[in-house]
């Protein structure tokens, strides 16, 4: 039966955030054999939704700083009762003329307020050309694929996979058991190897404390008869 990773939003998306979403969004070979290509794939479409409303939130409230903007440059125009020297008449009469260049700067100083009250927040110095630049190329990958429908749904929702299979998450936990068992043979203690291991593969510690521990005997037999085998030639 195959499954669609369900929805599971970033509570609040975070500009602090922005490259751990990104990094999430192209998931390697490594993180699918460890977590298994459902949960991988239900992070990166999450990850992607995060970033959407991250990217539409910058535009909106540049808008809302450009309005602010716009009304302070009004207000330094002359009141309507007020004779106009030649002087302030030329000077209008070119703002009319580069209205466009004077929007142009509008905006540009509205962009720049926000980005910095975001890069206080923790957003990366870049960050709206890294969003404009994710959402660019994804466009052009959506739009040039041969079901466009079937790759914007996928994109945003996830691609249809099967559940991880039982065989999966065995090789899956023996693999992080090893890794554990691997550190505690040198000498280190059993709670610091899980630590270091759980860190090393981005996963909870608590996650690898119960994989471990639910395999660790099997892992030391399996050693143990291998070393003997090996004695024994």
């Amino acid at each position: 039966m195959r499954n669609r990773a369900k929805k599971v939003p970033h509570p609040i998306p975070n500009p602090a955030l922005i490259n751990v979403y990104l990094r999430d969004t192209q998931p390697n070979l490594v993180e699918e054999r460890l977590d298994g290509k459902a949960a991988v794939e239900e992070r990166r479409a999450a990850a992607v939704r995060a970033l959407h409303a991250l990217w539409h939130q910058w535009k909106a409230e540049v808008t809302r700083e450009m309005r602010a903007v716009e009304a302070a440059w009004r207000d330094k125009a002359p009141a309507a009762d007020h004779v106009l020297t030649i002087e302030e008449f030329e000077a209008i009469r070119q703002k009319a003329e580069v209205a466009e260049e004077v929007h142009f700067r509008l905006e540009v100083e509205a962009a720049m307020r926000v980005r910095e009250r975001w890069i206080a927040l923790g957003a990366p110095n870049l960050f709206d050309g890294l969003l404009r630049g994710f959402f660019d190329r994804a466009g052009r990958v959506i739009f040039e694929s041969p079901n466009p429908l079937t790759a914007m749904r996928d994109f945003w929702e996830g691609k249809p996979l099967r559940g991880r299979r039982r065989e999966d998450n065995l090789e899956r936990n023996r693999t992080i058991t090893a890794a554990v068992q691997d550190r505690v043979e040198t000498g280190e203690e059993n709670e610091k190897a899980i630590a270091a291991v759980a860190e090393a593969l981005c996963m909870p510690y608590d996650t690898v404390h119960k994989i471990y521990y639910a395999h660790c005997l099997e892992e030391r037999a399996v050693r143990g008869l291998r070393a003997r085998l090996n004695a024994g030639q």
